[in-house]
């Protein structure tokens, strides 16, 4: 018996399958797609919402801010993976309609943006509470205590609303901290090329230092030779 064989990847089709056809009709990409098309971004305070008539084309603001609440939302704490995703993910590609923006781009729009990005991210998550598509639920396992339910502390006060908004808030904070860190590790480690050319600097510097030390005792002995020589 044979295993399971799919298409061959030279396989040529008359019809070659949209990019719309590769995402559910239910996929939560089009939740955040329909919701960016919904805000006032000029409101919120992103810039270059209308492109000017001269110079060079931005990139649309609408879709750098799908790209990071996908990131958001699946755990994407690097610009440049978010790079790598808008050429290789076709969820992303079909969210941003196959523009691909460079690392230097997107996060030059996180720093640009961050209040902006912080009060859409919190809607977004109000958002998809109220239309039941995030449970935000907590779940016990092993032998974690739970205090009963019928309790004054389960009670929803309006300090309480303002505390988890807050919270919410925090999260999408140390989300934006922990992009902007991992950015800064990856700018930091050296490329295959700069490691070479450091490693040849190193082992030529190596050399020079170890024939220099070669030649301290025939210097020692000829300056010793002079001396003796200058007394006589």
């Amino acid at each position: 018996m044979a295993h399971v064989a799919g298409q061959s990847r030279y396989q040529v089709e008359l019809v070659a399958p949209a990019l719309d056809d590769l995402v559910g009709s239910d996929h939560p990409v089009r939740v955040i797609d329909a919701f960016v098309e919904t805000l006032d971004l000029r409101h919120l305070g992103f810039a270059r919402v209308e492109a000017e008539a001269t110079g060079r084309p931005p990139y649309a603001p609408g879709d750098l801010l799908k790209l990071y609440i996908y990131g958001y939302m699946n755990q994407m704490r690097s610009s440049r993976r978010q790079e790598r995703e808008a050429a290789r993910n076709f969820e992303v590609m079909w969210r941003i309609n196959r523009v691909r923006p460079s690392f230097k781009t997107i996060a030059d729009f996180r720093k640009d943006h961050a209040d902006a990005i912080v009060r859409t991210c919190r809607a977004f998550v109000l958002f998809c509470r109220r239309q039941s598509l995030m449970a935000g639920e907590a779940v016990a396992i092993g032998g974690t205590k739970i205090a009963a339910v019928a309790s004054f502390k389960t009670v929803i006060t309006p300090k309480k609303l303002a505390e988890r908004l807050a919270a919410v808030e925090r999260k999408i904070k140390e989300h934006l901290a922990a992009m902007d860190e991992a950015d800064r590790q990856e700018e930091a480690e050296p490329t295959g090329r700069t490691w070479r050319r450091r490693s040849k600097r190193s082992r030529r510097s190596g050399r020079q230092s170890s024939n220099r030390r070669a030649n301290w005792p025939s210097d020692t002995s000829s300056s010793a030779s002079r001396a003796s020589a200058r007394r006589g």
